[in-house]
């Protein structure tokens, strides 16, 4: 018998692990919005129960493509993908990033598709980090590099082909990146 008292338990829940088995049905408990224990919970006391009999509960979805660099700094409740059942998000997609990135004028296209000038405020990957952090966005966030951000750090033409010193730089750049979380 469990005799913690949780503070919600998803009753009779079809749950799907993700592995590709058939769904079980179980009870969930939740303690502080993590699974504290899966199984057979009639007796445990809870403040919250719902009950999910007839019901699906499956891990959340990754959204592999999204532009929602800003946003999840914007707007960290991100309704737009919670509500659909999204957990994590990758950022930085199609070549364009809000980190690391120095801009001298207005975001360069595609870049500006992410947000305004003073929004592109992150010269460091790990500047980006620490305001991912301080937001604390309802959903997971991955960063991928976009190319264009380092171009724009280091060239004044981005339709030009970079020299090899630009190459250099730019390559640089990604290693710190990398270096302090970047996905890829």
């Amino acid at each position: 018998m469990v005799t913690t008292t949780f503070d919600l338990i998803i009753y009779r829940a079809n749950v799907i692990d993700g592995s590709g088995k058939e769904g079980i049905t179980l009870d969930v408990a939740i303690i502080d919005d993590r699974i504290a224990y899966l199984g057979n919970l009639t007796n445990a006391s809870c403040v919250a129960a719902i009950d999910a009999t007839g019901l699906t509960l499956a891990p959340g979805f990754i959204d592999v493509h999204t532009h929602d660099d800003i946003e999840v700094i914007r707007n960290p409740k991100m309704e737009c993908k919670v509500s659909q059942g999204v957990t994590t998000v990758i950022v930085g997609n199609c070549g364009i990033s809000a980190t690391p990135v120095t801009l001298n004028s207005t975001p360069p296209d595609p870049m500006n598709l992410l947000g305004e000038e003073n929004e592109f405020c992150y010269p460091l990957f790990s500047d980006y980090v620490s305001a991912v952090n301080r937001a604390k966005p309802a959903v997971n966030v991955a960063a991928l590099v976009g190319h264009t951000a380092l171009r724009n750090n280091v060239m004044n033409d981005l339709y030009r082909a970079a020299s090899d010193n630009e190459v250099t730089s730019m390559a640089k750049q990604l290693k710190l990146a990398l270096s302090q979380g970047a996905l890829g």
